[in-house]
Parts: structure tokens; sequence; C-alpha cells
């Protein structure tokens, strides 16, 4: 094998055993003796792709699990390169070029420094971090996000990003496709892997809007022991008692009994708090001694008496029975009581396996072409949406805004100052709040933009920031500050048109929405 052209110590390929034949004479020959080879244990960025005979095109699967058979847990620089793949390695950190996967060409970051760079984020609220814990919170069954903004919201100037014609700035415009780079579908898709095993989302598209894919449906079964602080088992005086066995048979490796042997005279409950619209209670049924039990939200009953007994109600061995709540409810005081059952023996016990919460996700990018905050506030949020519907509603659980980019502009309808943009902005947190009282507001700032400032514009971004940090300081939100990462680099390099990201902007601006969630 020859490599004549290949500089001294360059990797030529790897052969089976996984070990990097490297050219080690003047000549150029690379062979399996006379001393002309040896076997070099490379990693980091001295690993290539190319080096475990990647094909000139088409998929690159096979070589890239004969890498990471090879390597894992390290710094791969794909030299810019686009790489056609079923799906994301994920066994090293793949950095300076692209992947292409399902139609969608994702980005990896120029520089590693840049994919970990500290957040940049304002923190006056803690609304991040309630964010982070109700992502993974079992007890948040429903958990609902908007993205309001405009056009970098949406994805304007990606490849994939579908149409986006006609529009009036209002929610029956069309939407953006889930399978582009966007930084709203990198969120969504990281939400997806990090907070619901990787699952593939439902997608569905706002009800007034022409086309689109603007809401991921992430859904994952949690089920929880009903022990620890986050429950409590309480039993009345009298001939009542409760326990708990371990065995590895048992669904959750416990089971939790009520046993009555008061005939009626004693009871026991289970009380947690859910914020949400349903569970399912799962418990062991017996052809005779089972309690029956009721379910109350906030202290009203929900539904009739339910039986455990095998063959009522449903019942079988093991039984998961669902409950829905009359609405979503937020920190629901949730209680399965025990009911005696008349003529049903004594004693009588209730077998608790475990509680089931059916988590879902929902992240609404209801991101609108040239809106500003004005505007935005006007179409998406007064007047019924122009009949459109309105934007946000009360089961929003988070609600991100960037807006502000187009407040800089001279068009007609944004006859208004820089001072008087924060009026609007003030506005629109105000109108959030009313539509959604018991949602947390994140505040955001859009990317420094290369076209930018008088004359062509009426103020600059940086104006804007400063405008949007005191906006987020005075309302005591977090802020995240999405300025910051493009001032660090040449932003141009990062833009489609001077404004718009690529999909590297894209990346950059996702990456610092991830990483100040993530508490980086």
């Amino acid at each position: 094998m020859t490599a004549a052209n290949t500089p001294i110590g360059t990797v030529v390929r790897v052969d089976a055993e996984g070990y990097a034949y490297e050219r080690v004479s003047a000549g150029g020959e690379v062979s399996n003796g006379n001393g002309l080879q040896f076997r070099s244990l490379i990693s980091g960025r001295d690993m290539k792709p190319e080096a475990f005979d990647v094909p000139a095109a088409g998929n690159v699967d096979t070589a890239f699990t004969r890498l990471e058979a090879r390597t894992s847990g390290q710094i791969i620089d794909l030299a810019g390169r686009t790489y056609q793949v079923a799906a994301l390695p994920a066994g090293n950190k793949y950095i300076n070029g692209f992947f292409t996967a399902g139609g969608l060409t994702r980005s990896r970051l120029v520089l590693g420094e840049l994919d970990d760079a500290p957040a940049a984020v304002w923190r006056f609220g803690g609304q991040i971090a309630q964010l982070a814990c109700a992502l993974g919170g079992p007890f948040r069954q429903y958990l609902k996000i908007s993205l309001l903004g405009d056009s970098i919201t949406w994805g304007s100037s990606l490849p994939e990003m579908g149409v986006s014609e006609p529009r009036d700035g209002t929610g029956s415009d069309p939407r953006s496709l889930y399978n582009t780079a966007a930084r709203a579908n990198e969120f969504k898709r990281w939400v997806g892997q990090q907070y619901a095993d990787g699952a593939a989302p439902v997608l569905s598209n706002w009800s007034a809007s022409q086309s689109g894919e603007s809401i991921a449906t992430f859904a994952r079964a949690v089920g929880m022991f009903p022990s620890g602080p986050k429950f409590t088992i309480t039993i009345t005086a009298g001939s009542f008692n409760q326990q708990t066995l371990y065995n590895e048979a048992f669904p959750y490796g416990a089971q939790h009994r009520f046993t009555d042997g008061s005939g009626g005279a004693s009871s026991g409950k289970y009380a947690f708090r859910m914020t949400g619209k349903e569970f399912t209670f799962c418990f062991g049924a017996l052809a005779s001694g089972c309690l029956n039990y009721t379910v109350w939200v906030n202290g009203v009953q929900l539904g009739g008496v339910y039986s455990t007994t095998l063959g009522e109600d449903g019942s079988t061995a093991i039984t998961g029975r669902h409950h829905a709540l009359a609405a979503h409810t937020v920190a629901a005081d949730i209680e399965i009581r025990t009911v005696y059952k008349a003529g049903g023996g004594s004693p009588q016990t209730l077998y608790t396996y475990w509680i089931e919460f059916r988590r879902k996700i929902v992240i609404s990018n209801q991101g609108i072409n040239g809106t500003s905050s004005m505007t935005y506030r006007n179409n998406m949020m007064t007047s019924g949406g122009y009949g459109d519907g309105l934007a946000i509603d009360a089961e929003d659980g988070f609600i991100f805004i960037q807006q502000g980019t187009n407040d800089r502009g001279k068009r007609p309808d944004l006859s208004y100052t820089l001072s008087e943009t924060r009026g609007h902005v003030q506005a629109l947190i105000d109108t959030v709040k009313v539509l959604s009282p018991t949602a947390k507001l994140i505040m955001m700032c859009a990317n420094r933009p290369t076209i930018d400032g008088p004359p062509a514009f009426k103020c600059s971004m940086s104006d804007i920031r400063q405008m949007l940090l005191e906006a987020a300081q005075d309302n005591t939100l977090d802020l995240i500050d999405n300025y910051v990462p493009f001032a660090r680099v040449d932003a141009a390099k990062f833009l489609t048109d001077g404004l718009h990201p690529n999909r590297l902007g894209d990346a950059l601006m996702a990456r610092n929405v991830i990483n100040a969630i993530r508490g980086m």
C-alpha cells in the first residue's frame, strides 16, 4: 500500500483490528513488515472518518460504526465535510462539519469552545431553573411550552424550511417544518432526546395555519411507587394497617398494602400533588377480600367508587386504571381514598403497585414572520387572533418571548421610537400574564446581525438588547442572551443574509438555550 504524497506521520487508514497505519519512511511506503509500519493507538482530533473507508458518496454508517468501535468519548474533527447517515453518531463529540439524516442537514459547531461555552444568560427570576425541573419532573404530567417570536424563531432562510407565503403576520401564516435545523426545532429534538427517551414526536400544526409542523408532542410514561417525600400516606385510627412488601417479581420491585380489619370504620389514603390532565392508578386484583377506592381532586370527588376486585370494573390481576381530570389543573391535590366494600368480607386489602403519569411535553413554535413586539401582540394575542386563535392559553407552563429584531425597522407599521418600544415589550409581557396566568415567562434576545443600525434602521440590535435586559430585570424574568454568542465570532459566517441565522447560527443559538437550561 503506498501513500507517496502523504506527509510523514499522517494517518492513512485503520485495519480490521482498529490499528492505524502511518507513513514511517520518506519513500512513502506503508507496509505490514520490514519495520516500515508501526501500530499507533490514536484518538481525539487525529482520528478521521476517512481512515475507515468512507465511500465517496452515499451512506457512511458503516464507517462511523467502525470508528466508534475503535474510539469513543473523543473529539472528532469532521474538517468541514458533510456525511450522510441513517442516524446521528453519538459515541464521540463531532465538530466542524455536518451530518445529513432523514433529509435534514444538522451542523456540528466549528469549535469545541463554542459548543461548550457557558450560556449567555441573565438569571433575574429563576424561571429557567423552574423549567429544568419541570422538564424532568414526573408530577408535571402535562407541560406545554410556547415559543413566541418573529422569523428567527420561525426558522426563516434555512434550506428545508418549507413554504412561507402567502402571509399577513397573523396566526393563519404558514409555519416551518419540523425537519429543519432551526433553533426551535433543535430545542424540540433535544427535549425529546433528554426527557422522552428519544421518542419520535407526534407532529401537528396550529389549527388556523395554512401549512407546517409547528407543534411537537413528546410522550413518555413514568411510574412512581407511592412512597417518599412526594407522597403522603395516611391511615385513620382503628384496626387498619399498612405495609410495604419488596419482591423483584413486582413491576417496580415493591407493593404497598392498605388492610382494613375495622369493617369500614377506618380508612387509608395516598395524597400527592401534580400538574396536568390525567394519571393511572395501578393495583393488583384478587377474587375476594379487596378494598374499593375513590379519587379526589382538590377536595372534590372525581367519578364514583372503583372496585379492585378481579373481574369488576374491568379489574385484572394487575390493573392500570386511567383517571382523567376535568381539565388541565396546576398543582392539583390528588387523594386516593380506600372504601370498604359492603359484603366483601373482612379483612379487605388494597394492593398498590404504582401510580403512572403519562407525561406529555408539547412545544409550540409560535414564531410569525415579520412581527415586532407591537404587531405580535396585536395580531396574535388580542382581537381573537384575527379569527386565528390566541397564540397562548391557560395550559401554557412556560413561554419564551424573543422579539425586538423588527422593532428596529422603519416600516409604516413600526412608526415608534426605541423608548416607545420598551412600552410595547411591557404590553406584550402583561398580555402574556393575563392569557397564561400560571405560566413562567423567559425572555430572549435574538442574534447580533451584520446589517444593523442607522440609517437603515432607527436603532441597533445592541440598543434592543439593552432595552430587553432592562425589561427582564424590571419584571424579574430570566433572559437568554443570544446576542452574545454572535459577538464572540465572525457573525457573518453564522448568518444567511446578514440577519437570519444559517445552520451554524441556529445551532449556536440552540446550544446557548440548551446550556442555559443545563445550568452551564
